[in-house]
């Protein structure tokens, strides 16, 4: 059964692209950039989550590397090895109620982005992305 609801989330998420709307294009921070790195290096370890070994919270690296405005958000997906997969598993969102992941990455008032890459002990492999609305 499990498969089946597998499916039918990919048949949801071609339902959602189809008719979803192009979206300016996200401007790189490098100050968020920094900000993910940071998270990654932090989780290679093992940990997992938003909150940093020293509890700190996304808002919180945003703000050591530049002022944000607005709205925020963090995607974390593990275990991914191409850029790709890191996508498809964001958008495809499966399990999740409401599908936060893919709100963050098609929300229309998110203009810029950083994101890192990097090892992780348990999944192999972290990436954080930061949004910001301003």
């Amino acid at each position: 059964m499990a498969h089946k609801k597998g499916l039918g989330a990919i048949d949801e998420t071609v339902r959602f692209l189809r008719a979803a709307r192009p979206e300016q294009p996200l401007t790189l921070s490098p100050g968020m950039c920094l900000a993910a790195a940071d998270h990654c290096a932090d989780q290679a370890g093992g940990r997992t989550g938003h909150r940093r070994s020293d509890q700190s919270s996304a808002v919180d690296r945003l703000s050591r590397y530049g002022i944000w405005a607005r709205l925020w958000g963090e995607n974390i997906p593990y275990g991914k090895t191409t850029a790709r997969a890191i996508v498809l598993t964001l958008i495809i969102d499966y399990g999740r109620l409401g599908q936060p992941h893919r709100k963050n990455i098609f929300n229309p008032n998110f203009r810029y982005a950083g994101a890192a890459y990097g090892p992780h002990a348990l999944y192999g492999s972290v990436c954080t992305i930061n949004f910001a609305s301003g």
